[in-house]
């Protein structure tokens, strides 16, 4: 009976860990792809949302910034910059570089404070998850042993 719960609890292990290194994975993925079509253009921070995220009496705040900047062609483009970053220590009114996605525009981030985040935040997550993943496999190896 310990054996199959072990087992189980095990298996559980690897694949949950398995799961979230596959999330971190394509986050850094998706990051990478991002940075190697990025434009940059000069922008403004215009506002900072704030988003409570969790569930009540356990949740945090997480902000977001708006930025409005103009494309080459002279559209300008005002839009939540969610991508990997936030507003650090900026201002509303603050002058900020904006890396912008030219295909999607909408699609942005500021430059600068935490301008990998994308890419150290699925680092992060595939580390975690990778650590999990072995520590699941490697009880499910000591189960079958014994």
């Amino acid at each position: 009976m310990v054996g199959d719960a072990g087992l189980l609890f095990s298996l559980t292990f690897a694949v949950v860990g398995g799961l979230v290194a596959l999330t971190g994975i394509r986050s850094l993925r998706a990051s990478r792809a991002f940075e190697q079509v990025a434009q940059r253009a000069d922008g403004e921070l215009v506002h900072v949302r704030y988003e409570t995220v969790g569930s009540p009496g356990d949740s945090s705040r997480r902000s977001i910034p708006v930025v409005r900047f103009t494309l080459p062609d002279g559209r300008t483009v005002q839009t939540e910059a969610r991508m990997g970053t936030g507003a650090g220590f900026k201002f509303k009114g603050s002058e900020v570089t904006v890396l912008y996605d030219p295909a999607n525009p909408r699609r942005a981030r500021i430059e600068g404070f935490m301008a990998g985040g994308g890419a150290l935040v699925g680092g992060c997550v595939t580390a975690f998850g990778l650590f999990f993943f072995l520590i699941g496999l490697s009880a499910l190896v000591g189960t079958q042993l014994l």
